[in-house]
């Protein structure tokens, strides 16, 4: 990469890294402004979101002008893309997050913002976008998967097991963790790591303690019931 390009992105990273949230919270923004539908594919609270999605660009800046580790940059955005399928993330939307992205960059780089630097960032723009897009289109498993809760053991106070079967066998290696999504909690996605292997029946195991503070595991110890149907999405880790 030309010095004028790790330049330009080391300076676009160094703005960005000014005040993330700010940053993440003004790209979001612009998201919704553009398609004010995309509102609804996300939660109430965004906190984590916007951290989530600043430390994506922040890791694309670095990585970019870096001279090793673009092919596992380029592998972790199609996992992005095929992961962010359970959101109801189509491939139209890319399009929205590239404009957002590039008009909040602009504002950023205000008074560094030419021709050369709008081109070197509008490349690193479209790797993230193109790839996430690319990997969700051609991606071959379902996005989401729904299991039952078959059965539901409180252990303690802030320990349960709960047993579900998935409507088919989901695609995860043992040691493995899977995103689960409870109907108490639409869009709030947590992973979860199965006590048992994948199996062709479709059989699931967790062993959940309640956060003490937290939302989604205090609701499945106490709450959860027989017959509640949960979301389940990819499968992570080693």
């Amino acid at each position: 990469m030309a010095t004028h390009s790790r330049h330009a992105l080391h300076h676009l990273r160094t703005a960005v890294n000014r005040d993330p949230d700010r940053f993440a919270k003004n790209v979001y923004t612009r998201m919704f402004a553009i398609d004010p539908d995309l509102r609804d594919l996300f939660p109430a609270m965004m906190a984590g979101q916007r951290d989530a999605f600043y430390r994506v660009v922040d890791h694309v800046l670095e990585v970019i002008p870096a001279e090793s580790g673009q092919p596992e940059l380029v592998e972790f955005l199609a996992q992005l893309g095929r992961d962010h399928r359970k959101f109801g993330v189509e491939p139209e939307h890319y399009r929205v997050m590239y404009l957002a992205l590039m008009g909040e960059f602009a504002e950023l780089m205000d008074g560094y913002w030419d021709t050369d630097t709008a081109d070197v960032v509008a490349q690193a723009t479209m790797l993230l976008t193109g790839v996430m897009r690319g990997a969700a289109e051609t991606a071959t498993q379902p996005a989401t998967w729904t299991a039952t809760v078959a059965e539901k053991y409180r252990i303690s106070r802030d320990l349960a097991v709960v047993r579900l079967v998935a409507d088919a066998p989901l695609h995860f290696h043992a040691g493995q963790y899977v995103e689960v999504q409870i109907p108490q909690w639409p869009k709030a996605w947590r992973n979860l790591s199965s006590a048992i292997p994948p199996n062709p029946d479709g059989e699931l195991e967790f062993h959940v303690r309640a956060i003490k503070g937290g939302t989604v595991s205090p609701t499945i110890v106490a709450d959860t019931r027989v017959g509640d149907v949960w979301h389940l999405a990819q499968g992570h880790g080693t």
